[in-house]
């Protein structure tokens, strides 16, 4: 009987450590810029219409896009931290297959890691194009 209740107990332990939740404050850690050389060039492909219509996690209000980069150095596996708007999510996912990821300052890539970068905040009422020219890998 002390074994089962000790094993439930370790379990339930077990569980409740690995739904923690990570939560990162991109806005601390890479000091986004709506000005720089990325959130120019996805202003000028992504219609502000579609812009507009993004959604964001509760309690965020920023929108993280993932990658991973393959032998070639061109990202796949693109995708975003909330879900979008199909016209929103395939307009961000082809303008950002295009831009030379040599601008995004990582020295190396690394094909086993993920990359993450803030690409969309919300300011006050509007959602903006605000990121940060340097990428977190996990």
């Amino acid at each position: 009987m002390k074994k089962i209740v000790l094993f439930t107990l370790l379990l339930f332990t077990v569980i409740s450590f690995s739904q923690s939740k990570k939560n990162v404050n991109y806005d601390k850690l890479s000091n986004p810029n709506p000005k720089n050389d990325l959130s120019t060039y996805l202003d000028d492909l992504v219609p502000n219409k579609y812009l507009k219509k993004a959604r964001f996690q509760k309690n965020s209000k920023n929108i993280i896009l993932y990658f991973n980069v393959n032998k070639e150095h061109k990202p796949f596996k693109i995708s975003l931290s909330a879900y979008q708007p199909s016209d929103l999510y395939n307009s961000i996912k082809n303008a950002f297959k295009d831009y030379p990821l040599e601008r995004l300052s990582i020295e190396n890539f690394d094909r086993k890691n993920r990359y993450s970068l803030q690409i969309i905040s919300k300011k006050g009422r509007r959602n903006i194009f605000n990121t940060r020219r340097n990428t977190r890998s996990f």
